[in-house]
């Protein structure tokens, strides 16, 4: 006698999906009780995921990035400083916590959702860290489109002065001071 040999893994379940993955008398298809949709969750995670592919593709730059940018020309502060002081035995790789103290400390004001889109642009490994070659590398992009932007503004202010603002002009650049070109 024979033992009898259990079915291959996933047959039975192959079979009892298929089955219940038909229609219902409605037509409509039939999910049953605590699974979901996995189109349902696709559709949201792109639709969240085209916003934020809007705010780059506006500027170039990711916002996190600007905003921290922005933040270092508001403060007139050199990125390389900063780096240097967080790296100071010059490894190229930082922890993330270490420069969100930095940006306390230095009064930056970014909010907490610039941090989280600063440690997405990051690459932020699992252990928290990232490339400090990264940070320069994305920083001075930014710092160029902000740049560009300024020259296009100046070209339109200057074509139409009836338009042009009164803001104090931004010193592009301060924020690499010391980088080379």
């Amino acid at each position: 006698a024979r033992a009898k040999q259990p079915p291959p893994r996933g047959a039975q379940q192959g079979a009892q999906r298929s089955s219940a993955s038909g229609t219902g008398a409605s037509g409509a298809a039939f999910v049953p009780r605590g699974e979901v949709r996995i189109e349902s969750l696709l559709q949201r995670l792109e639709a969240v995921h085209q916003v934020e592919e809007q705010d780059v593709r506006r500027t170039g730059v990711d916002p996190g990035i600007e905003a921290f940018r922005a933040a270092l020309s508001r403060r007139a502060l050199s990125l390389v400083a900063i780096v240097a002081d967080l790296d100071p035995a010059q490894t190229g790789s930082v922890h993330f916590q270490e420069l969100r103290a930095a940006v306390a400390r230095l009064r930056l004001n970014l909010a907490e959702q610039d941090l989280g889109r600063l440690s997405a642009a990051l690459r932020v490994n699992e252990r928290g860290f990232f490339a400090t070659r990264d940070l320069m590398r994305l920083v001075k992009v930014a710092e160029d489109t902000a740049k560009l932007e300024e020259a296009a503004a100046r070209g339109r202010a200057a074509k139409r002065p009836e338009e042009a603002s009164d803001a104090a002009p931004v010193v592009p650049g301060e924020a690499l001071l010391g980088l080379p070109p």
